[in-house]
């Protein structure tokens, strides 16, 4: 009975599952709204600069990030701009640089909430090799340096002390994997993965 047992876990062990299957498409709902809010982030496209302001906040709200830079439309002008209001209990602003202003958030929420950093790196991943190549370098460039701040977290889930330390260490692997595999692919963003500041 207990080499069947130990047969079975054996073979369990065995059959790994594939990359897609180890990240939960509902674990990560948060990581891909903040991948696509600071993807849509567009200095030449003010509305969709706003919107990607409203989701970035949404997220940051559900997150209970209370230092969010992000503030609430509270208002609108006649002609449907939207009018953001800074309130003395937000700890942060807009600033006048959008990219300024998506990595210096994407650095505060990579630590805040560190639990994001698997999802965060596999959906960016995800989004850089499909980009088209042609019209994509500026777009991966961006991603990369949003992405930054989120790999120094991938030490916490080699450190059994820590308490987001993984234990089977599947996911964590993956994602070193797909940093390498990017960093070889892409050697023009190169300068801005790290692997060194991992561990």
């Amino acid at each position: 009975m207990i080499k069947t047992i130990r047969s079975a876990k054996g073979r369990l062990k065995e059959v790994q599952a594939p990359l897609t299957e180890r990240f939960s498409r509902f674990s990560n709902v948060p990581a891909t709204l903040l991948h696509i809010g600071f993807l849509s982030v567009d200095l030449n496209d003010e509305e969709l600069r706003g919107a990607a302001y409203d989701l970035l906040g949404a997220v940051c709200s559900y997150l209970k990030y209370d230092k969010s830079p992000i503030v609430a439309c509270k208002g609108s002008t006649g002609n449907s701009h939207k009018i953001y209001f800074l309130t003395p209990s937000e700890a942060g602003f807009i600033s006048g640089d959008p990219i300024a202003f998506v990595l210096h958030l994407s650095e505060n929420l990579a630590g805040f909430a560190p639990q994001l950093t698997l999802d965060f790196i596999h959906e960016v991943s995800a989004a850089m090799t499909s980009m088209d190549n042609n019209t994509a370098i500026s777009n991966r460039i961006s991603c990369f340096q949003y992405m930054s701040p989120w790999i120094r977290n991938l030490s916490h889930f080699a450190n059994a002390t820590h308490p987001l330390y993984e234990r089977s260490g599947a996911r964590l692997r993956d994602c070193i994997r797909t940093l390498s595999d990017l960093s070889v692919a892409y050697p023009e963003v190169r300068c801005f993965l790290c692997l060194q500041d991992i561990f």
